[in-house]
C-alpha cells in the first residue's frame, strides 16, 4: 500500500475522483467556516470577524504565491518532457540515415534494429498508463540499444572505416542518454509534501472564505460554483501536469510529433 509520501499513489488515481473529490472537500471546509462564524453571530461573539484581513490576508496571499509557483514549475517540467520525446526522435532519424555509412551487409540488421527500436518506443508512449507494460518495454527498448551497439562495434573490427562506426555509436550513446533523461525527468516532482500542503491550504482558502461570508444573509451559488471549480481545478492541473499518467493532460501527441520527425524517412513512416 502505498504511502501519501510517495509518487505511486498519484499514479494510481484517476482524473475525475481527484477534481470530484477536491471540489466536495473544498465545499465541505468552506461550510464548516460559514457555519463556524453563524453560531458567533448567534452568539453575539462575532471578534473574530476583527481580525478578517488581518490574518486572512497574509494567508490567501502565501497560498496564491504558492498556487502560482507550483503551476509554472509543472507547467516548465512538462515543456521539458515533450522537448525529450522531440531530440529522441531527431536523434533516431539520424542514427536511421548513419546506417548508410556501414558496409552494405550489416545495413539490413541495423535498420531491421533501429525500426524495432521506434517501435518499443512507440508502444512505452501508448502504453505508459499500464506501468507494468511500460517497464517491460522500456526495457525492450535498452536491450535493442545493446544489440545496435555490439552490431556497430561488430562491424568497425573489421569491415569499416572506424571512423563512420564512431559517428554511429556516438549517435546511439546520444540515444541511450535522451532514453535514460526522459525516464529521470518524469520522476522529478516538487517534494510531495509541497502538493500536500498545497492541497491542505486549499482546505483553508475555503474554510476563510466561508468564515468570510458568514455574515452575508444569503448564498450567492454561482459565486461559490466559481470559486470551487476554479480554484480545485487549477490544484488538478498541477496534479496532472506533474503525473500526466494520472488525467487527461497526456503527452497524447507525443506519437503525432514522432510520426512528423520520422516523415522525412518513409521507411520510418509505415511502423506501428
Amino acid at each position: 500500500m502505498p504511502s501519501l509520501l510517495s509518487f505511486d499513489i498519484w499514479n494510481e488515481l484517476d482524473a475525475i475522483p481527484i477534481y470530484i473529490t477536491m471540489v466536495l472537500g473544498m465545499y465541505g471546509c468552506l461550510e464548516l467556516g460559514r457555519s463556524w462564524g453563524r453560531k458567533q453571530l448567534a452568539s453575539n461573539q462575532a471578534r473574530g470577524k476583527e481580525w478578517i484581513g488581518i490574518i486572512d490576508g497574509p494567508i490567501l496571499a502565501v497560498y496564491g504565491l504558492l498556487l502560482a509557483f507550483t503551476f509554472s514549475g509543472a507547467m516548465h517540467r512538462h515543456d521539458e518532457r515533450r522537448k525529450i520525446i522531440v531530440e529522441e526522435a531527431n536523434t533516431l532519424s539520424r542514427g536511421y540515415l548513419q546506417v548508410d555509412l556501414m558496409p552494405s551487409a550489416d545495413q539490413p540488421q541495423l535498420r531491421t534494429l533501429m525500426k524495432d527500436y521506434l517501435r518499443t518506443r512507440l508502444n512505452c508512449y501508448r502504453l505508459r498508463s499500464d506501468l507494468a507494460a511500460y517497464q517491460l518495454e522500456t526495457l525492450h527498448s535498452y536491450q535493442i540499444q545493446d544489440q545496435l551497439w555490439q552490431s556497430v562495434i561488430k562491424s568497425s573490427d573489421y569491415k569499416v572505416d572506424r571512423r563512420a562506426a564512431l559517428t554511429l555509436l556516438s549517435t546511439l550513446s546520444e540515444l541511450r542518454s535522451l532514453t535514460t533523461s526522459r525516464k529521470i525527468l518524469t520522476s522529478f516532482h516538487p517534494p510531495m509534501i509541497i502538493m500536500l500542503f498545497l492541497l491542505t491550504l486549499s482546505l483553508v482558502a475555503s474554510f476563510l472564505l466561508g468564515y468570510q461570508i458568514s455574515m452575508l444573509k444569503k448564498k450567492s451559488w454561482p459565486h461559490i460554483f466559481l470559486f470551487l471549480g476554479f480554484v480545485a481545478f487549477t490544484n488538478y492541473l498541477i496534479i496532472d501536469l506533474e503525473y500526466p499518467k494520472v488525467g487527461w493532460i497526456q503527452i497524447d501527441d507525443s506519437e503525432i510529433m514522432i510520426r512528423n520527425i520520422m516523415e522525412n524517412i518513409p521507411e520510418l513512416n509505415g511502423i506501428k
